[in-house]
């Protein structure tokens, strides 16, 4: 009887393990079918949300509708001057891959003989390379200098400077150049961004009839011209001292250097020097004398008042003699 029992106890306990692990077997088997089927559901959502954001386009939807979505999509890509657009634009490309843009400038400073005929030398040097003389500043004050601002194509920087450094004695001279590829190409892609940019806010201004929408376009317009005007202008700016280099010039026409010992050597030196040891002489007596010349009518003065004072006193002793 206790035998029958334990076999019952152990037959009991042996349905309840295989109830157990059934059940788990069910629950991940439902588990499993769960995931699978939420993946797919994700997967077919996320492919309908991009068909349904592929499907509209702007000229399908009504003309507020559309005007306002693409005003707010514009305004939010030139919110940052388009610099987010810019990181993508062919331009860039372009301008990397191609030439080069570089700034030449130079500066010299150059001793002459004569500073008019330097000046037309370098004038005249500068003109046969295609350049020319953008500020002058010549024999200030009778000081012999000048300095001029040449400007030339930059394919004829180098000879220019050639040039300029044999028509006297070249003292100093400094060359420097900039790449500025990056940065003429940077306004290059602004300037084509902002273009499309008015292209189509005038485009929507043509189509939109929304006082509001219409009064949020032009000012948004007249934004977009006037930041392209600025651009445009550093663009020219850029180009200009891309394709004319830069030359400053100073020109030094002073008195040359005193003559050197051997010079003044011999039979001439010491005639010179004598000249000019008498030259000074007379120079100080002729100083001298103007000096003195205003005190010669107090000197005269002086003179006539000692004489009449001597003669009295003659005069005096005189007459006291005869009475001693």
């Amino acid at each position: 009887m206790q035998h029958r029992r334990t076999n019952q106890v152990v037959q009991d306990g042996t349905r309840r393990h295989l109830a157990v692990v059934a059940l788990a077997l069910v629950l991940a088997t439902v588990a499993a079918c769960g995931r699978g089927g939420g993946g797919d559901e994700s997967s077919s959502s996320a492919d309908a949300g991009t068909e349904v954001q592929r499907a509209p386009e702007a000229t399908d939807l009504p003309a507020d509708a559309s005007t306002s979505g693409a005003v707010a999509a514009d305004a939010a890509s030139g919110a940052s001057g388009g610099d987010q657009a810019l990181t993508a634009t062919p331009e860039l490309a372009v301008a990397a891959a191609g030439d080069r843009q570089q700034v030449f400038t130079a500066a010299a400073d150059v001793k002459v003989e004569s500073l008019d005929a330097a000046v037309a030398e370098a004038a005249g040097a500068i003109g046969g390379l295609g350049g020319f003389a953008a500020t002058e500043d010549v024999d200030v004050a009778g000081s012999n200098l000048a300095t001029i601002v040449y400007r030339v194509p930059a394919p004829q920087f180098r000879p220019a400077l050639t040039a300029l450094s044999r028509i006297g004695e070249l003292r100093s001279q400094t060359i420097d150049s900039s790449d500025v590829t990056a940065q003429y190409a940077d306004l290059e892609g602004r300037v084509t961004t902002l273009r499309t940019s008015i292209g189509r806010l005038q485009g929507f201004l043509g189509e939109t009839t929304d006082v509001n929408q219409v009064a949020s376009l032009e000012g948004e317009l007249t934004r977009r011209e006037s930041e392209l005007e600025s651009i445009e202008a550093q663009r020219r700016a850029l180009a200009d001292q891309i394709d004319l280099s830069t030359i400053t010039v100073s020109f030094d026409a002073t008195t040359a250097s005193p003559a050197t010992t051997s010079d003044r050597a011999g039979f001439s030196g010491g005639l010179d020097a004598g000249w000019d040891v008498a030259a000074g002489i007379v120079a100080g007596s002729m100083a001298t004398v103007g000096f003195l010349l205003p005190f010669v009518p107090l000197l005269l003065v002086v003179a006539g008042l000692v004489r009449w004072f001597r003669r009295r006193t003659r005069r005096a002793a005189q007459e006291l003699s005869p009475t001693l």
